[in-house]
């Protein structure tokens, strides 16, 4: 059995779009606890290794790794973000087809029928 990560081809219904956000914001936030995580260890080793200039280079290293883990934590809270607009700019139209009661149930809207 092979795992695959949910594409938008693959978005059917309100609840697949719920969790096509939740599965990706989730995969982004893991990644970048890592990458900063790494940065921070990779620091102290070439701090370590080159103790002369090594604040300077290790920095020119390690600061693009640091961005990169704080630009996935925003793109994370950005997709928990466009589910909540999702949910409330949508509501209406929820409501209206009577999948949903008003902020209540998980019942699937059907996208395209």
């Amino acid at each position: 059995m092979t795992n695959r990560l949910m594409t938008i081809d693959d978005v059917v219904t309100d609840k697949e779009l719920r969790a096509y956000f939740r599965t990706y914001a989730k995969a982004l936030a893991y990644h970048a606890r890592e990458l900063a995580m790494a940065a921070g260890t990779l620091g102290a080793m070439l701090r370590i290794h080159d103790q002369r200039a090594s604040r300077k280079r290790a920095g020119q290293i390690v600061r693009p790794i640091a961005l990169a883990s704080v630009l996935m934590f925003a793109a994370a809270r950005y997709l928990k973000l466009a589910c909540r607009r999702f949910e409330t700019q949508y509501a209406p139209e929820l409501q209206a087809a009577g999948r949903r009661k008003k902020r209540s149930g998980r019942r699937e809207l059907k996208f395209g029928d």
